[in-house]
């Protein structure tokens, strides 16, 4: 019905218009409206930053801080890697510790080739 979908996952979707009411609700299978997006940035699966209506950034990004801005998310949409930091938990099951340790990470544009990307009419 003329939907445009930026974005799925098994418990998410994003599309370009409200979802029809009959779909939304509070019963196991219905939509669940969660908000209204300005913009977004959907870089690969689990990383992606989103600007509400409110202008909050809801950002994911499994397996690094979600600490990216938005200038990050572009860069990354424009084929230019970054850098970021994350914490990592060790176990060292010799001595019944865990370690959480700073870590400097590099993301490489390139390393997210599982979906196309989707520009705006500004390439953007």
């Amino acid at each position: 019905n003329g939907y445009k979908i930026y974005y799925c996952d098994t418990d998410s979707i994003v599309v370009n218009k409200p979802i029809d009411p009959k779909f939304v609700g509070e019963n196991i299978g219905d939509f669940k409206l969660v908000a209204k997006i300005l913009r977004g940035y959907f870089v690969s699966n689990k990383l992606y930053m989103m600007v509400d209506q409110f202008n909050n950034n809801i950002i994911r990004s499994k397996g690094i801080n979600s600490s990216l801005s938005e200038k990050q998310f572009i860069s990354l949409l424009n084929n230019v890697s970054i850098h970021s930091n994350t914490k990592i938990s060790m176990k060292n099951v010799y001595e019944g510790n865990v370690y959480i340790e700073n870590r400097s990470l590099i993301l490489n544009y390139d390393s997210f080739k599982k979906r196309n990307k989707i520009y705006d009419n500004k390439g953007r």
